[in-house]
């Protein structure tokens, strides 16, 4: 019974030897396409890792092909660096539908502004302008043009959004907002995220507890449409 017990550990240990001896390549050929995403961007680790919202600790095991990202994270990085997570896990040419190989794409550069200074009319000067792919934006947003960052008024829950998190925005032209939008509107307190509703009056809170803005409230002229919330910096909304 000791020897086959033995055995038996023996060959679990042997086994799992093999598949770690297997899994080295995937991890030294993911750091490598890391590294050379990274190398190509020319821009630092602790953007991407803080972009990603991965410890920095995390990020240079990922960069060193100590480990490899799993679920979220992976699909933050990938996003971070505008590239398809397949891609970056297993190296195949389908980088995702449209997406080109980072060497070949096209990047167009956002503007950041400081929230303090939006008003109803301006953004002020730009703190910064951050790179994004073409291609990305196209496939994520259906536009390349008009847009800008700033940083989130306050939390969102229902999109599970934070105060102070970084968000895509895109102005808001003189038809106003439209249904369901969710947007950076200016009130008498300051700035706040609300869902936009052309409907009627609506009490403050929907159903969900989502503040609403409707039509009476911007022909009120107390509160005012800053700009549509089109993406936090790594997803969609």
């Amino acid at each position: 019974m000791a020897g086959r017990t033995a055995k038996a550990i023996d060959n679990r240990a042997t086994t799992s030897r093999f598949r770690d001896n297997q899994s080295h390549p995937t991890k030294s050929a993911f750091a490598d396409r890391l590294r050379t995403t990274l190398a190509r961007l020319d821009l630092s680790d602790a953007y991407f890792a803080r972009a990603a919202d991965i410890p920095t600790s995390t990020f240079a095991r990922y960069k060193s092909g100590d480990s490899i990202p799993k679920g979220d994270d992976l699909f933050r990085l990938s996003d971070a660096l505008r590239v398809s997570p397949r891609w970056l896990m297993l190296g195949d040419e389908g980088t995702g539908g449209s997406l080109v190989d980072v060497a070949d794409a096209d990047f167009v550069t956002i503007p950041r502004y400081r929230l303090a200074a939006l008003t109803d009319t301006s953004k002020g000067d730009p703190l910064e302008t951050v790179p994004y792919r073409k291609d990305w934006l196209a496939r994520r947003l259906g536009t390349t043009t008009g847009l800008w960052i700033t940083e989130l008024p306050s939390d969102y829950d229902a999109l599970g959004l934070e105060e102070g998190d970084a968000i895509i925005c895109a102005d808001i032209d003189a038809a106003g907002p439209a249904e369901k939008w969710v947007c950076i509107f200016r009130g008498p307190g300051g700035p706040f995220v609300a869902r936009y509703s052309n409907r009627g009056t609506i009490a403050d809170p929907d159903q969900s507890g989502t503040s609403v803005v409707t039509a009476t409230d911007l022909r009120n002229g107390e509160i005012f449409a800053i700009a549509r919330i089109r993406a936090r910096m790594l997803a969609k909304l």
